[in-house]
């Protein structure tokens, strides 16, 4: 009970970390958007598929490690810390010799000033992951939120500065700049290790044997979700993928906000109960429930107003972005539940499964992207989700054969979230349609969101009223939890 309420606790503050992260970013974007032409928002995502590339070596799964092991000591800690920093001064070093080449590669010149400029994103991660992983280790999802809402609220206003300045793209490489900075003292105060000048070989090989599926899962998880966007790049432009990259954000941000920001929360948990199958099933269970109740109404609701969405938001001029939007939806849905397998596997000591079945993933996707290009945005985004589905089975057995999942049950989880969206898209296609002609799309999204929110939770509540009542008493108690100390 306690670690489920300070689980409870820690996931709230995950959310409050995202929320107020892609509030800010998601305003910044939306100012670029109404200034930016789609051929600056391409140069921009490939140059952060290189940057976050190198984010996943940087960490190289040591801060994952961390959290895992039952016993960690000051070596763990010295080891883990100047390996990410010399690898972090590394891959710097390689943005800004290799940045020439790649634009060439590209034929985008714009690509090597904007990815130098990035670079250093590097360094300072790798000077920061230790840190953040200690407060992972604790559940002081709290203090990582405040940290994290502090920072981006910074680094947005100075990009939100230079936007309004005329500095264009430059506006977006310097938020992501100011964040990093004010970021890295935070956590560097609100831990109380410091490194010192050692490193522990045997420590190091302690981590790297679960860090190195860690890390080889992120890379693959990497080209799943950015091979789109290189070969979308290299086949048809830097405009098209322009339109692209618009409509995954609002996917992406959704995905960040309520799947994405548990993820570590349940790891974490998981981690407390490797020891325990029973007890890690019922929390998996519950976890997916929660997960389904709060992501599929979004996506659903996303699927359907997508059109009038992309043109409130970014701008009439992004039409051809919702299309994307729509199609993507459908794998977004299945991806808010399905990271919960990985999540669980890697806590109950099998990383290298889930590095085997994200190999297999990546492998799937990189194929049907490279044949998908050649039909368009649309094309790749209906690959990219039927791929999702055909191997979705590999993980969920995976995590049967550890604790005998029961399908009746896992759809019993879902089937609130399901039954709720099934009436909402009801509803709000036939109040739609009975909406007058010359509404515009604001006008249209004030009337159908709160009729299709209200729908959704009515629907829920009648299919499963008690799952429901326990799951808004969970949200709404206001008991003070201390954060869990390991």
């Amino acid at each position: 009970m306690n670690l489920r309420r300070s689980a409870t606790h820690a996931a709230f503050w995950g959310l409050a970390q995202k929320w107020g992260y892609h509030a800010v970013r998601l305003l910044v974007f939306v100012v670029l958007a109404r200034l930016l032409d789609p051929a600056s928002f391409g140069v921009v995502a490939l140059a952060g598929v290189f940057v976050l590339l190198g984010e996943m070596l940087v960490d190289q799964g040591f801060a994952d490690a961390l959290v895992q092991r039952t016993a960690v000591g000051p070596a763990h800690l010295d080891s883990a810390f100047w390996a990410s920093f010399a690898i972090g001064v590394m891959l710097t070093a390689g943005c800004v010799l290799f940045a020439g080449p790649l634009a060439a590669v590209f034929d985008e010149p714009r690509l090597a000033p904007v990815l130098r400029a990035l670079g250093p994103v590097l360094l300072i991660t790798s000077l920061s992951r230790t840190h953040e992983a200690l407060l992972r280790r604790e559940l002081a999802f709290k203090r990582i939120a405040k940290i994290s809402l502090a920072s981006v609220a910074v680094g947005g206003a100075a990009g939100l500065w230079l936007a309004m300045l005329g500095y264009g793209v430059w506006a977006l490489v310097a938020q992501l700049l100011v964040q990093r900075l004010v970021q890295l003292p935070c956590l560097w105060f609100s831990v109380a290790w410091r490194p010192r000048l050692r490193f522990s070989l045997p420590h190091f090989r302690a981590l790297a044997r679960f860090g190195v599926n860690v890390v080889g899962i992120n890379l693959l998880n990497v080209a799943n979700r950015q091979a789109d966007h290189l070969l979308i790049g290299y086949f048809l432009g830097s405009t098209v993928l322009g339109y692209y990259t618009v409509g995954y954000r609002l996917i992406r941000i959704l995905l960040d906000l309520l799947p994405q920001a548990i993820m570590p929360v349940a790891f974490s948990a998981f981690s407390r109960l490797k020891a325990e199958p029973v007890r890690l099933r019922e929390a998996f269970y519950e976890a997916t429930r929660v997960m389904a109740l709060g992501a599929f109404p979004a996506f659903c609701g996303l699927a359907l107003l997508a059109p009038a969405v992309t043109e409130v938001v970014f701008g009439p001029q992004w039409a051809p972005s919702a299309s994307v939007m729509q199609v993507l939806t459908a794998i977004a849905a299945l991806q808010s539940i399905s990271l919960l397998c990985p999540a669980a596997l890697k806590a109950l000591g099998r990383p290298q499964w889930v590095l085997l079945i994200t190999a297999a993933n990546a492998v799937a996707n990189v194929a049907a992207f490279a044949i998908a290009v050649h039909w368009g945005i649309v094309a790749v985004a209906a690959a990219y989700a039927v791929r999702g589905y055909l191997l979705w089975p590999l993980t969920w057995t995976a995590l049967d054969r550890l604790v005998s999942l029961s399908p009746r049950r896992y759809l019993g989880a879902l089937m609130p979230a399901l039954v709720g969206c099934g009436v909402m898209a009801f509803a709000v296609r036939g109040i739609a349609s009975g909406l007058p002609g010359d509404w515009g799309a604001f006008a249209r999204l004030l009337a159908l969101v709160p009729m299709g929110a209200v729908v959704y939770v009515a629907a829920a509540f009648t299919v499963a009223p008690a799952q429901c009542r326990a799951l808004a008493h969970q949200v709404l108690q206001r008991h003070p939890v201390q954060e869990a100390r390991s």
